[in-house]
């Protein structure tokens, strides 16, 4: 399938992660300039800057429940957290370790997920903890932590040696299945509700450079998975999954 760029929009800042907050509206993260802003998402008109939001800290990965957006932030690395806001973006309140206590629960969480009931949050913990946890919304409760293999890679291209240390997404889908893509295995890991591994998706033999974000789009259960390839330009890819029995099947397009 060929995707085509009908609108742009230049900002302040590098974004980072983004999220849906309602069908007119999404919101984005600027982390080197500790800031949320949102943007009205319009078929015709296009991208249309709202109000923003100035962090304290380094604001990385977003998701948008019903009544929330929850924001992952850390000190680079570091005291990591995830902040609770209201849709109008008024704080209410953190999850995490208390800044006096040597031991963070996160370092880098550069990427979150919610489930569809808003009472789960998934956090991919990216270069130093390696880690996909599962925390309850409510109390911020550890419900499980799942270690991956280190990832983070580098590669020598025909140009030049390219490092990313933080190709490191996690989605979930309805019953609660995290997809955590692996940048430097090629590969998307499934994660059970339980924090175990499930299956194994994109071994990739393509000579691309593994998964770097992600994305699921619910109308036909497909991944939408964006890839590097050998020149360092990006290519997406999509990949049909279907749950059949305790079978994943799963077509590459």
């Amino acid at each position: 399938m060929l995707f085509i760029c009908n609108h742009s929009i230049k900002l302040d800042s590098a974004p980072w992660d983004v999220a849906e907050v309602n069908t007119k509206w999404i919101v984005r993260t600027l982390p080197f300039a500790k800031k949320l802003v949102f943007l009205q998402a319009d078929v015709d008109a296009g991208l249309l800057k709202g109000r923003s939001i100035q962090t304290d800290r380094m604001c990385w990965g977003i998701a948008v429940t019903a009544t929330d957006i929850i924001v992952s932030c850390h000190d680079n690395p570091g005291n990591g957290k995830m902040h609770i806001l209201d849709k109008r973006g008024h704080a209410k309140k953190v999850l995490g370790a208390k800044v006096e206590e040597a031991f963070y629960i996160f370092d880098l969480p550069s990427d979150l997920a919610v489930t569809a009931d808003g009472e789960k949050i998934f956090i991919a913990d990216g270069d130093l903890k390696r880690t996909v946890t599962c925390m309850s919304k409510k109390n911020g409760e550890i419900i499980y932590d799942y270690s991956v293999s280190p990832f983070g890679y580098s590669k020598t291209t025909n140009i030049s040696e390219y490092q990313n240390p933080w190709s490191f997404k996690v989605i979930v889908d309805e019953e609660n299945h995290a997809f955590a893509n692996l940048g430097d295995k090629d590969m998307i890991q499934v994660i059970t509700d339980k924090g175990l591994k499930d299956r194994t998706l994109l071994l990739n033999t393509e000579k691309l450079f593994g998964p770097h974000t992600m994305s699921c789009r619910e109308t036909d259960a497909c991944l939408v998975i964006g890839l590097w390839d050998q020149v360092q330009s990006f290519r997406f890819k999509e990949i049909e999954v279907k749950t059949v029995v305790f079978l994943l099947l799963f077509k590459a397009s």
